[in-house]
């Protein structure tokens, strides 16, 4: 983990009873090319549980060329990468930047990223 405020949160997180808090990457083509043709959705490092399954997901979007990456990553994932109106489908999603993004086309949801859920 590279960014400090990644590593912040995992830990406080994780620090809090009831509460899970796993890391997710984006691959690099490689190994997007395996889990595309064998079907393995994007998943957490600590359990490998498909994130499309966790309450919540966050992204750190530290510069541009990010943007299309939490796009890549919710369709890996097999999450609507488009909003949807209607009923909610998948996790809760949030994205973090340190300058504004572009927001008009962008998912409900939000490459670096951590990713949570409720521990039962």
């Amino acid at each position: 983990m590279s960014h400090l405020g990644m590593k912040i949160l995992y830990s406080l997180i994780n620090a809090r009873e009831g509460m899970w808090c796993e890391r997710v990457f984006a691959p690099d083509t490689d190994f997007e090319e395996i889990m595309r043709r064998e079907n393995i959705p994007l998943y957490g490092l600590e359990s490998f549980d498909p994130i499309r399954e966790f309450d919540v997901i966050g992204f750190t979007l530290q510069y541009e060329m990010c943007y299309t990456t939490v796009l890549n990553m919710l369709d890996l994932a097999g999450l609507p990468v488009r909003r949807r109106t209607g009923g909610r489908t998948g996790p809760w999603s949030s994205a973090a930047a340190p300058a504004p993004a572009p927001r008009s086309r962008w998912p409900a949801s939000s490459t670096s990223s951590s990713w949570g859920r409720g521990r039962n």
